[in-house]
């Protein structure tokens, strides 16, 4: 299994942009996984940077609802057209900071039409990898 940093907020390096969120690359001997998509796109370019095919991906995680996790999934599923979408039932809950501020992610049912997958309980998506989505926030 390899797991790559595509984008996250202290990996400029001059040729790799950064910014505040996360986006990781996994590739196992199966299937190619994302997890997560930053704030934007950036982390296409990354990818492409550094030799990795994101039209290759046939699975993104998102693992919760905030812009800096997945702001970069309509521009991933622009030049993806194969990867499910495996994500929980409230992602697309409206979130705020403070009270006007949103920070969530719009829906957007015709981009994800045939893609998403919700994940309600323990998921296993790779042999001993698993999405757990029933953790409570503290």
């Amino acid at each position: 299994m390899r797991i790559i940093t595509l984008i996250e907020n202290s990996m400029n390096t001059g040729v790799l942009q950064a910014e505040h969120g996360l986006s990781l690359y996994i590739e196992t001997d199966k299937q190619k996984i994302l997890f997560d998509t930053g704030q934007t796109g950036a982390f296409i370019q990354n990818a492409r940077k550094i030799g990795i095919d994101i039209t290759d991906v046939d699975t993104l995680v998102l693992s919760h609802g905030h812009f800096d996790h997945t702001g970069g999934l309509y521009p991933f599923l622009e030049i993806n057209s194969k990867a499910k979408v495996l994500a929980k039932r409230n992602i697309f809950i409206p979130k705020y900071s403070g009270k006007t501020r949103f920070i969530g992610t719009i829906y957007r049912e015709k981009m994800l039409a045939n893609r998403l997958v919700w994940v309600d309980s323990l998921t296993e998506i790779e042999e001993n990898m698993f999405i757990v989505p029933g953790i409570k926030n503290i």
